[in-house]
């Protein structure tokens, strides 16, 4: 599975977290626009790689649970180092 860049940047943030996150949290931790932030976000839970939660106003993203899986199996047969 190939990502952009900043694809993985997002997931990489999301995978590390152990809450859901908002769009403009996100946006701080890539270091992007909170648009561009969204934008990506947007495609990401298009191809079903992240998962949204609508809390009132807020949008909340979390990695999709195919996702979480597909990363420890990648972290356990690396002997836990993300490549």
């Amino acid at each position: 599975m190939e990502f952009d860049p900043t694809e993985e940047l997002i997931l990489d943030i999301l995978n590390r977290s152990d809450i859901s996150l908002t769009i403009l949290e996100i946006a701080e931790k890539a270091n992007l626009h909170r648009v561009t932030a969204s934008k990506y976000l947007a495609v990401l839970e298009a191809k079903g790689h992240v998962k949204r939660r609508d809390v009132g106003k807020a949008k909340l993203y979390s990695p999709a649970e195919n996702l979480k899986l597909d990363n420890l199996i990648l972290n356990r047969n690396s002997g836990g180092k993300n490549e």
